[in-house]
């Protein structure tokens, strides 16, 4: 992270959890690893969720029928197929419909975001899909 201020006795604990290099030595390819732990750390750590979030918010000012392909390319560097494509507009409808019955989860992940003239949950569902692309295998272990 080019960002997070290193002490020499103590890493960042995110880092560690992603098994940052110790940093004695310079290292050009590192270990790869699926913990538990990292899954966790994507999908709920305060500084994902506001990438997630922001994100959203960027998106929610696209041309609907061109934000998931904006969406999916932009972190995974692919295009999706088709059967992805449904999978992921089924699964922005559910949210939404989800956070439009429940508008204080809605307002509890959109809480601090800069999102005038956007409905919250719409940047709910937005936020919780761009979290999910964010978390897939295919972002996190490029080859």
């Amino acid at each position: 992270s080019v960002y997070t201020f290193w002490k020499r006795g103590l890493p960042p604990p995110q880092m560690t959890i992603l098994n940052a290099p110790a940093r004695e030595e310079c290292i050009a390819r590192r270990e790869r690893t699926n913990t538990p732990l990292q899954a966790l750390l994507m999908m709920n750590e305060q500084e994902y969720m506001k990438a997630a979030r922001h994100f959203a918010s960027t998106l929610l000012r696209h041309d609907p029928a061109d934000r998931i392909v904006i969406a999916y390319e932009t972190i995974t560097s692919q295009l999706p197929d088709a059967a992805e494509t449904e999978v992921l507009k089924k699964a922005v409808l559910d949210l939404q419909r989800m956070y439009g019955e429940n508008p204080d989860l809605a307002k509890a992940l959109t809480e601090g975001a800069d999102a005038a003239g956007i409905a919250t949950e719409d940047l709910a569902a937005w936020t919780m899909l761009v979290n999910t692309l964010f978390n897939l295998d295919l972002t996190k272990n490029r080859q």
